[in-house]
């Protein structure tokens, strides 16, 4: 059975649990058993952690800490949550980026351990094996050595446990980070990780039509200057900005796909739409409105308040998003500029 936030919400009120108002707000998509986890509906500890895995895929790792920190608040021997704090700790420094914060992860690794410890918590296999899985990750000081042995041990994982979408996922994920490395090893538009990662995404998107981890990670594979390969990507970009509508990332993801196949005004409406959503966000997480207010002001009078009460609050609130938004902006007049020179060329000949 198949939960979203939105559902889970209704049921915690119903019930006398309360939720952040940034967590009664957002939609962020529904996934099956996150991290192997069946999900207790009334357990306000596995609504937190839901809320987190799916800010994880959507790549708001902010977000998806406080929402596992209160998971863990409410359970500290929530060994799914430990996962997902320690996944958000390796994405945030490593998925699709090249820096890494090893001693920060060290750090949370070794506190999980000394709970689990303490508290004489009994790991299932499947809950074992997934922790030294991610331990592979940040065990190396080499970025490129974790990345291959987390490929090697996600795989073993997969292997051991074929039925688990979200494993998988994740694999499609390690194979997208090493297809982006070897885009410069190689010298390759469509290096072998990045076929593989379609692949094992699309399996699982079989499975899982509206997983929403594995509708960004389509959208990043096929992320190529190469239109035959970008337009794959279309009804994944559609789908995914319809799933997700509250995270200003996917919202901003589909930009990728128009650019690569020359639709600068979708591009140009899904970037004000992100900003939209992320000015939203931010004025409930900076606690300035609840999540019926919000709604009833329109966007130019939720900006304007937002910067005269929280202006500074607003530039950290959603700092990475908003800055890779308009990055991407400007690298859009770059790259529209050589999309017509050389399909005009074409046209020509």
């Amino acid at each position: 059975m198949q939960l979203t936030v939105i559902s889970l919400w209704f049921l915690m009120n119903l019930l006398g649990f309360d939720l952040l108002p940034w967590e009664r707000y957002v939609n962020l998509g529904s996934a099956g058993q996150p991290l192997g986890s069946a999900i207790n509906q009334t357990s306000l500890a596995h609504q937190h952690f839901l809320i987190g895995y799916l800010c994880l895929h959507s790549f708001h790792y902010e977000s998806a800490q406080e929402a596992f920190a209160m998971a863990l608040e409410e359970d500290n021997t929530f060994v799914e949550a430990h996962i997902g704090r320690l996944l958000g700790f390796v994405s945030i420094t490593q998925t699709l980026w090249e820096y890494m914060d090893r001693e920060g992860t060290l750090q949370a690794w070794n506190e999980t351990w000394a709970i689990f410890n303490n508290s004489n918590v009994t790991l299932t296999p499947y809950q074992l094996a997934y922790l030294n899985t991610v331990y592979q990750w940040f065990a190396y000081e080499n970025i490129s050595d974790g990345e291959d042995v987390f490929l090697q041990s996600m795989l073993n994982l997969t292997q051991t446990f074929p039925i688990d979408t979200d494993a998988q996922t994740q694999l499609g994920l390690v194979y997208l980070n090493i297809a982006i490395r070897e885009t410069f090893e190689l010298q390759m538009l469509e290096p072998p990780a990045m076929l593989e990662a379609r692949k094992v995404l699309q399996k699982v998107l079989a499975q899982e039509p509206s997983h929403p981890g594995c509708l960004h990670y389509l959208i990043h594979a096929c992320d190529i200057p190469r239109v035959g390969s970008a337009v794959q990507a279309i009804p994944y970009a559609h789908s995914y900005r319809e799933i997700v509508r509250t995270a200003s990332h996917a919202q901003h993801m589909a930009t990728h796909t128009w650019i690569r196949i020359g639709a600068w005004p979708l591009a140009q409406e899904d970037n004000e739409r992100s900003v939209n959503v992320s000015v939203i966000l931010c004025m409930l997480k900076l606690n300035q409105m609840n999540s019926t207010d919000v709604l009833s002001f329109t966007f130019s009078e939720l900006l304007i308040r937002l910067i005269v009460t929280e202006a500074q609050g607003l530039i950290v609130c959603d700092f990475e998003h908003v800055g890779h938004l308009y990055s991407v902006q400007g690298h859009m007049v770059i790259e529209g500029f050589f999309w017509l020179m050389y399909h005009g060329k074409r046209n020509q000949e």
